[in-house]
């Protein structure tokens, strides 16, 4: 099969470069689009707000493409999947690897983040 990079939308490609965005494996384009179409929306938005046991936690939405603030978020896409990083939280997320594991116990999506200095043990909070 091969590979779908997510790619800036055209509209944001003159303020944003590829080394501020976050990247999406295949296991987790797969994941995250069958999601969406399970619940009936179109994209979804990714970012961190304050919180967790760590100082932050991750922040994830579905939502239809209306709901796109289209001069704050960051959207990629490929003809799949339509991805977007909420502008605030960019700084705490940019080159973010985002996964989807499946084990015996279990299935997630996790979040490889370079600028994390911590995490607690569930995944979903970190401290920057």
């Amino acid at each position: 099969m091969a590979k779908r990079p997510l790619t800036l939308a055209e509209s944001r490609a003159e303020r944003v470069n590829n080394s501020m965005t976050v990247d999406v494996t295949e296991a987790a384009q797969d994941h995250l689009t069958s999601i969406l179409k399970s619940q009936g929306k179109e994209a979804v938005r990714f970012g961190v707000k304050g919180g967790g046991c760590a100082g932050f936690e991750y922040d994830w939405q579905l939502i239809n493409k209306d709901e796109i603030e289209e001069l704050d978020d960051i959207i990629i896409e490929n003809e799949n999947l339509t991805f977007v990083l909420d502008s605030v939280s960019i700084m705490y997320i940019m080159g973010s690897t985002v996964d989807y594991k499946q084990e015996i116990f279990g299935s997630m999506l996790t979040v490889d983040n370079p600028l994390a200095k911590s995490s607690c043990g569930c995944g979903t909070s970190i401290s920057i």
